[in-house]
C-alpha cells in the first residue's frame, strides 16, 4: 500500500502574527468574562480570515463590513469596540477608516496590544471591572 505521510513539519505554518492575535483575543475574552459587571455583555465580530469569493459576497450582502473591530462591549447603552493587534500588527486602511467613523456614530473605540491595555482602557471609560481579576 503506497501513500503519502503528512507530518506537521510539512504543513504550512500559521502566520505568527495571526496566532499572536488569536491568543491575545482569547486572553482578552477571559478578562471580559470574569471582570465585566453583570449588566455588561461582550461579543466578538468574526470578520477576519480568508474566505472564498462567494462566501465573502454573501457575508457582505448580510452586513459584514471590512474594518469592524474584533470585540464589542455593551454597557448601560454604550458600545465600546476593541481592536486588537499583536506586537507588530498594523491597522489596515479599512480598519483605520472604521475606527475613525465609529466615534461619530456615538461609539467608543480602544486599540490595544495587551490585556492590560484593554483593562486600563475600560476602567478609564468608567466601566467598573471586578477587582478580583488579577493581570499577570
Amino acid at each position: 500500500m503506497s501513500g503519502a505521510v503528512v507530518t506537521s513539519s510539512l504543513l504550512p505554518d500559521t502566520p505568527k502574527r495571526r496566532e499572536d492575535e488569536y491568543l491575545l483575543q482569547k486572553a482578552v475574552c477571559q478578562l471580559l468574562k470574569f471582570a465585566l459587571p453583570p449588566d455588561a455583555e461582550y461579543f466578538s465580530i468574526p470578520n477576519g480570515g480568508l474566505r472564498h469569493t462567494k462566501v465573502a459576497m454573501k457575508l457582505a450582502a448580510t452586513g459584514c463590513k471590512a474594518g469592524v473591530p474584533d470585540l464589542c462591549v455593551c454597557w448601560k447603552g454604550r458600545a465600546i469596540f476593541i481592536e486588537l493587534k499583536a506586537d507588530r500588527g498594523r491597522l489596515s486602511a479599512s480598519q483605520r477608516q472604521m475606527i475613525d467613523k465609529l466615534p461619530y456614530r456615538g461609539c467608543e473605540v480602544l486599540c490595544c496590544r495587551t490585556v492590560d491595555c484593554v483593562y486600563t482602557g475600560l476602567m478609564e471609560l468608567g466601566i467598573p471591572l471586578s477587582d478580583k481579576v488579577r493581570l499577570t
